[in-house]
């Protein structure tokens, strides 16, 4: 996590909380809760920055949409946070930095408060050595001549002689130390001494530490004049108030906020249960600060068990490559073809745990459909994912190179030169996402013109998935391996829910005859998906535009898309007259400000990490000692395509290699805004510093 975005989501949300407790808990009379919610508020604190909780809005359905608009609101999503990239000049120039600098403030600040407290428990260890004790019921008690006592910490009390146990006064102020005991306010002491050397920066912490002292002493207090008159023990605590030696870690009898302590000590029983509402109170901030901090936003589906699952069963023809007499290819023994088989039987075992249905095209070692000669068997292969009419289609390989002592290793997705669209693209993309978490992974796909038969084809998204090579003895370990062979299942079938949940989520599955004006609502037509009107048939087409011209033509986000694709492929479906009535406005709006802000496909993390790894210093920035930030704004589109990269600031001679790595960055995960994808504006500062 990102330093300076923990540091003010750790002081926000500190600072927040506490001030809830200023305003509306501090100084009443339920001091049990105020010591339980104090300590709460600082380990919660600390805790929050590291919380993450991902919230998909396509799995929430319209009976949610009140709670959704609600954390849209709330939620802290799209901080831009300056990327910083250094000149690395020389040795010094990679640790003389900002952040290390920072890095060395804080240390310092950690130990000189470590020092502190270490000095504290050591006086009190130094006064258990010079001083003698008895033991009453495991409670030790010390006699001493120490300024400050009487005072406890854990089970000892550490009291002054002058003081007679036999005198009223001197039982109340045992009976006090001997509350701090009993409740263990000595652990919550220490724990926020603690807790204040390792966030030594944050005032609230130290605001929270003052506070819970003071309410040890309201309790201690309570308890003390429980049997005897309050007046006489206010009376007491005014007498003794003056200075002395005292310690953050113990328990000070005369020296800890003697005004509020007698406030406290004087206040009729009366209103000692009041306040039931300001306590209540305090869930909603809590709600608030989770909102805010720890809940990300995304439209994309959830990672492990969540993902696990389609949205729809969703059919797949899994065809283990070679079989028979076509061994693929060979080393030490070994046959491609078995690996191929394997790993398809290992996700056509697992695949009901992820609602997906595999159909293979081969399940055993025999050219398939009984085939005479290597086209046929092919074909064969063909006819079979045909007659099961799945939506995906996967070709499991395992590759080969005839280079001696080749270093050529991973997984790699080829996709048709002849049946190329953009579907086939993302699921390639969903597919490698996700090996890549197990083993090396070529995320670019590759694409061959020709010698595909079993995918060119195919009218559904099919992909050639190479598992590896067969001469490299890593590779051939990792997926010759039991074990590791499910792995690479589970992350096939968990690419193919990511891709299917996606599609699935993004339009509103409408059959062409589904689609007329009277039937199908705006709701309904705004869910409609690009990618879904360009893969059915003309009537559908002819269905839409009607729609779209008769409800006024600016609604939908689809529809000046609609019109280029139509003009694009010679399509002339729309009805006579009224093409030139096209107006859309919602599509060519470009959003500063949306939901969902446009993602690189590996997250923020992924995001620095591209930047950091591929964006280098420019050397005449670095001759000419020039250094500083440079903003850049870019459009991420509907389809996560990027474009009108510009730098908006920054010094001109850092700006060109800027614009450049931001360009080369890929395809983004859209924006959205009311369910839909938007095209959006992001904004990235990058900051170059010599040293």
């Amino acid at each position: 996590m990102a330093v300076l975005l923990f540091t003010v989501k750790l002081i926000v949300s500190c600072g927040l909380l506490y001030g809830y407790y200023h305003f509306f808990l501090r100084n009443q009379l339920f001091h049990r809760y105020n010591r339980f919610y104090l300590l709460a508020a600082a380990l919660f604190s600390f805790i929050l920055p590291f919380i993450n909780i991902p919230v998909n809005l396509f799995s929430f359905n319209q009976q949610h949409t009140g709670f959704i608009r609600t954390l849209k609101v709330i939620n802290a999503n799209g901080w831009e946070e300056p990327v910083i990239i250094y000149a690395r000049n020389n040795q010094w120039s990679k640790w003389l930095t900002v952040q290390s600098t920072l890095y060395l403030i804080y240390i310092a600040g950690a130990i000189a408060s470590a020092i502190v407290l270490f000095r504290s428990l050591a006086w009190i260890n130094q006064l258990r050595k010079k001083y003698t004790h008895e033991v009453i019921d495991q409670l030790k008690i010390y006699n001493t001549t120490e300024p400050g006592t009487p005072f406890s910490f854990f089970r000892s009390i550490f009291w002054d002689n002058t003081i007679s146990l036999d005198d009223k006064r001197g039982q109340q102020i045992f009976r006090h130390e001997l509350f701090h005991v009993k409740e263990k306010h000595s652990a919550d002491a220490l724990l926020m001494e603690i807790i204040c050397c390792i966030g030594w920066f944050n005032p609230f912490f130290h605001l929270i530490k003052k506070e819970i002292k003071a309410i040890h002493e309201f309790l201690a207090d309570e308890y003390a004049v429980s049997a005897n008159d309050r007046y006489d023990y206010a009376e007491l605590l005014v007498s003794h108030a003056i200075t002395q030696k005292t310690l953050g870690i113990t328990h000070p009898f005369f020296h800890n906020q003697i005004k509020r302590r007698i406030t406290m000590i004087t206040q009729s029983n009366l209103i000692r249960h009041s306040g039931y509402i300001s306590r209540i109170m305090a869930l909603p901030l809590l709600f608030l600060l989770v909102s805010a901090f720890a809940v990300k936003l995304t439209n994309k589906p959830l990672s492990g068990i969540a993902a696990r699952h389609a949205y729809k069963n969703t059919t797949v023809v899994i065809d283990a490559g070679h079989g028979g007499v076509f061994r693929g290819a060979n080393n030490i023994g070994m046959a491609e073809k078995d690996i191929n088989l394997e790993i398809s039987q290992k996700i056509k075992q697992l695949s009901a745990e992820y609602n997906v249905n595999i159909v293979l095209t081969r399940n055993n070692d025999k050219l398939v459909g009984n085939a005479t000669n290597l086209r046929e068997d092919l074909l064969n292969r063909v006819t079979i994912s045909d007659q099961a009419k799945p939506d995906l289609f996967i070709s499991i390989h395992v590759n080969y190179t005839l280079e001696k002592n080749s270093t050529y290793t991973g997984f790699q997705a080829y996709i048709s030169g002849k049946n190329e669209n953009g579907k086939t693209r993302r699921f390639a993309s969903a597919i490698l996402g996700e090996l890549k978490n197990i083993y090396t992974t070529d995320e670019t796909i590759k694409q061959r013109e020709e010698g595909l038969v079993v995918l060119d084809k195919t009218t559904y998204p099919s992909i050639l998935l190479e598992c590896g090579y067969l001469n490299n003895p890593k590779d051939v370990a990792f997926i010759t391996n039991s074990t590791n062979q499910e792995k690479i299942a589970r992350k096939i079938l968990e690419g193919i829910v990511k891709y299917s949940n996606a599609q699935t989520a993004g339009t509103a599955n409408i059959q062409p005859e589904q689609v007329n004006s009277d039937t199908l609502s705006a709701e309904a037509l705004d869910k409609i998906n690009m990618d879904d009107i360009k893969s059915v048939d003309t009537d559908l087409h002819t269905n839409l535009a009607t729609i779209y011209f008769k409800n006024g033509s600016v609604k939908f986000a689809w529809a000046k898309e609609m019109n280029d694709y139509f003009a694009a492929n010679n399509i002339d479906t729309l009805p006579h007259g009224t093409q030139k009535h096209a107006k859309d406005t919602t599509s060519t709006v470009i959003f500063t400000k949306v939901e969902i802000e446009p993602d690189y496909p590996g997250g923020q993390a992924g995001w620095i990490e591209y930047l950091t790894k591929n964006l280098k210093y420019p050397q005449d920035a670095i001759k000419k000692e020039v250094q500083g930030t440079v903003v850049i704004q870019f459009i991420v589109d509907q389809q996560g395509k990027i474009s009108d990269v510009k730098a908006i600031s920054g010094p001109e001679i850092l700006r060109a290699a800027s614009i450049k790595v931001i360009k080369e960055s890929g395809v983004w995960l859209s924006a959205m805004q009311n369910g839909k994808k938007v095209k959006a504006y992001k904004r990235q500062p990058i900051t170059y510093k010599l040293s």
